[in-house]
């Protein structure tokens, strides 16, 4: 595992969007699989919320601050586990069911509208992807360096639960966990002010 995650950052980003495609697949698959079981009462409920949200009158700033809740918990949580032994292990299962999920709402968008579920999925991610996607594989790659950095032998000398050569290094990272959370709060924003009104024009269009 370690020989693994030693190799180079574009190895790491690749393998990255490899686990994340790799949950999308077992997403779509699981999709068709339970489509005529437990899946159709909850494709004919997304079904029928969808033709809603035109009429919908949502408060964005509700919307938003779910979203920022949402990815702020999902950002810490990343941390955190950067900082433990389980982080390689947190870091799969992170990738893998997010990609469950995005390939669960891909086939909910195609199995409703054909190919005109493709751009109705998009409208579900613009434009806060644009900054998200990038953002997290960033995160990712910034996590596996503090991770390695962390658990460093010169790093895990001496007593105490944080000893001071670890607290110089969290010290070190926190302008940058700053920076993260401060963008976090852009896309949050971009996906409760400018996402909704966005799915909203594109299914009263449908």
């Amino acid at each position: 595992m370690k020989k693994l995650f030693s190799a180079s950052v574009s190895f790491f980003q690749k393998l990255t969007i490899a686990l994340f495609l790799i949950g999308f697949v077992l997403g779509g698959m699981l999709g068709n699989i339970l489509e005529s079981a437990l899946y159709a009462p909850v494709l004919s409920l997304f079904q029928n919320t969808v033709k809603k949200l035109p009429s919908l009158d949502i408060n964005r700033n509700d919307v938003f601050l779910f979203c920022f809740q949402e990815n702020l918990k999902c950002y810490l949580l990343l941390v955190f586990f950067s900082m433990t032994n389980a982080w390689r292990c947190y870091y799969f299962i992170f990738l893998l069911y997010s990609g469950l999920c995005y390939g669960l709402l891909f086939t909910f968008c195609t199995l409703l509208n054909g190919l005109g579920g493709i751009p109705q999925f998009l409208c579900f991610l613009l434009p806060q992807a644009i900054l998200s996607i990038p953002l997290f594989l960033i995160l990712l790659k910034k996590l596996e360096a503090f991770h390695t950095s962390w658990f460093l032998p010169e790093n895990n000398t001496g007593s105490g639960f944080l000893h001071q050569k670890k607290r110089v290094l969290l010290i070190r990272q926190f302008p940058l966990f700053l920076v993260f959370i401060l963008l976090l709060l852009v896309s949050s924003l971009l996906e409760g002010y400018l996402n909704l009104p966005l799915i909203q024009y594109f299914n009263f269009g449908l």
